[in-house]
């Protein structure tokens, strides 16, 4: 009986031991960042900046607008044309 009890210890202690070592191994973790996609559709007197100041609060994030989109000719928006707006979210 005193073996079983010896094994059952020893078993333990390995179980105990491997159990510390994934804990350590394990990378540090960072909260995950979402990101919100919105569809604007483009109005009559719309342009970069204004999208930009509305949606970022800032009018110099047009050419972030400028680079998700692609756009070749940023300053020519067509009225009905489809914008993706991409905002970070912690």
């Amino acid at each position: 009986r005193e073996n079983d009890i010896t094994q059952l210890r020893d078993s333990l202690s390995s179980l105990q031991l491997t159990f510390a070592e994934s804990q350590t191994d394990q990378p540090a973790t960072r909260p995950v960042e979402q990101e919100i996609v919105i569809l604007y559709k483009v109005r009559r007197g719309d342009n970069l900046s204004k999208i930009s100041q509305f949606y970022y609060s800032d009018w110099s994030m047009y050419k972030k607008i400028e680079k998700d989109n692609d756009l070749t000719q940023p300053y020519i928006l067509k009225v009905g044309q489809l914008l993706t707006i991409k905002l970070e979210q912690e």
